[in-house]
């Protein structure tokens, strides 16, 4: 029963990355599915509900990411969380409509469920506290030599990956994780 569950939800993450949120029709979602419209129903009672489910297993990766770091170097850690990022992010190689898709969702999520905003803004909050917890301890024991404060340079490796990310998504370009290690390579050479 779980593993049908999951099978929907992870069949609907597909349509919605493939399409966007709002060109997938519950009969398309039945369709690819491949159950009934009542064994569907059993599972989910709407496509909203369904939806939820999606970003509740995207959060949930999210949140994965902000448990890590405890025992890295800065270096071991802004690598591991590009390579946790971009598994969590579609691949690149359908001209980037996934991945354009995948930050849709986001928006998507926040106008039907106007609480997501305060999940996402907590997870962001989480996140940068592993950073710069993280960019404290390298400073601490000397992998970087700076006097800019930790949670600068946490906004700036933050930031960066969502601005790059998008740049690379809008002008349908691939290679946004080698660009952004590139990108984070350079700037951890400035702080050291």
């Amino acid at each position: 029963m779980k593993d049908t569950k999951n099978f929907i939800v992870k069949t609907a993450a597909d349509l919605f990355l493939q399409r966007g949120y709002n060109e997938v029709s519950i009969a398309d979602l039945v369709k690819e599915s491949g159950l009934t419209k009542g064994a569907f129903y059993h599972y989910f009672a709407s496509k909203e509900l369904l939806f939820k489910a999606v970003l509740e297993n995207v959060t949930a990766l999210y949140e994965a990411q902000c448990s890590r770091g405890e025992n890295m170097t800065l270096r071991e850690f802004y690598r591991a969380d590009i390579d946790s990022f971009m598994k969590i992010l579609p691949p690149d190689d359908d001209g980037a409509k996934a991945q354009y898709n995948f930050f849709a969702l986001f928006f998507d999520a926040t106008e039907i469920f106007p609480e997501m905003r305060m999940e996402i803004k907590n997870i962001w909050r989480r996140k940068k506290d592993v950073w710069r917890e993280v960019i404290m301890r390298a400073q601490e024991n000397g992998e970087i030599n700076t006097d800019m404060a930790a949670e600068h340079i946490a906004d700036i490796f933050m930031t960066s990956s969502d601005g790059l990310v998008l740049y690379y998504i809008f002008t349908r370009q691939n290679g946004a994780r080698e660009a952004l290690l590139r990108l984070w390579n350079d700037y951890y050479a400035s702080l050291r």
